[in-house]
């Protein structure tokens, strides 16, 4: 890996294969031009890790660019945010998927099956590529294929007035989506998602922030960064109670995060990386919860 390589995003398919994708170099004297874009792949839980291709695209900016990676099984993966990209063979070889002129903001994987946010924003900053989004529409698509529908009527140009975020999550064969509104939004991989319910306020906005603080202040549980997977796995444990407790804990600093994101307070490859590591440990939350 290259010394200057600066990770924004890592995926995990097992307790010792993952990849991960981040900027490495000076734009103009990387391997793709003006594209430093790389990807990295680890089969022994990082102790060493090895390059390949990546998208031939740049760090997030505006609607260009990516900073997010998912892999589903170790063949099938996206790069995302705010284009969307896929590979079908381990990374070998990346395809650009058009989304018609909507950002991809948000992407998880699970079954047989991607889900992701397809948002309509004019954020046009390196920081702001998913801020002043007004409108989402939860999409899906087979992991080996490359056809994007929506899920449903339910879950298609979720209005986002004022402008605001939205967040997606997979749970097993659930999945959550807490719509800009403060809707909670479910339903199983491969069918149909409805609402199931109203969050306590909307995905970064001011209450969400003040609620976030309160809870920390009171010692409901500040969620650090998890060293890794088995870590995260140790931090969602415990009895029942536990893990509820925790799971509030977690949706409130998301929404906090949230909101320091579309308040442009954190750079994006912070936000990338809290967010990433955050949605491990509400992953497994909510599959205990289940």
């Amino acid at each position: 890996m290259p010394a200057s390589f600066e990770p924004t995003s890592v995926t995990f398919v097992s307790s010792t294969h993952a990849w991960v994708i981040g900027q490495a170099g000076t734009p103009g004297k990387c391997y793709n031009g003006s594209v430093c874009t790389s990807v990295a792949w680890t089969a022994n839980d990082g102790a060493t890790w090895h390059g390949e291709p990546a998208p031939v695209a740049g760090a997030p900016n505006g609607p260009d660019g990516v900073g997010g990676i998912r892999f589903l099984d170790g063949v099938n993966g996206w790069a995302f945010g705010p284009q969307l990209w896929v590979t079908h063979d381990s990374g070998n070889t990346w395809q650009q998927i058009g989304t018609n002129g909507l950002r991809v903001t948000d992407l998880e994987a699970d079954g047989n099956r991607a889900y992701a946010l397809f948002a309509k924003c004019s954020g046009a900053s390196a920081h702001g590529f998913a801020a002043d989004c007004t409108s989402y529409t939860l999409m899906t698509s087979l992991a080996t294929g490359d056809a994007w529908t929506p899920v449903g009527p339910d879950t298609t140009n979720l209005a986002a007035s004022p402008a605001s975020s939205a967040m997606l999550a997979l749970a097993g064969a659930t999945g959550y989506l807490a719509a800009p509104d403060g809707t909670l939004y479910s339903g199983q991989v491969g069918g149909r998602w409805t609402k199931a319910g109203a969050l306590p306020c909307r995905p970064g906005s001011p209450a969400a922030k003040a609620a976030a603080g309160s809870a920390v202040g009171a010692g409901a549980g500040k969620v650090s960064k998890p060293s890794s997977p088995g870590a995260a796995g140790q931090a969602a444990g415990g009895s029942a109670g536990s893990s509820g407790l925790l799971l509030n804990a977690l949706k409130e600093e998301l929404f906090a995060l949230e909101t320091e994101h579309a308040e442009g307070k954190i750079s994006e490859e912070e936000y990338v990386e809290l967010k990433n590591a955050l949605g491990i440990v509400l992953r497994r939350a909510l599959s205990r919860k289940s």
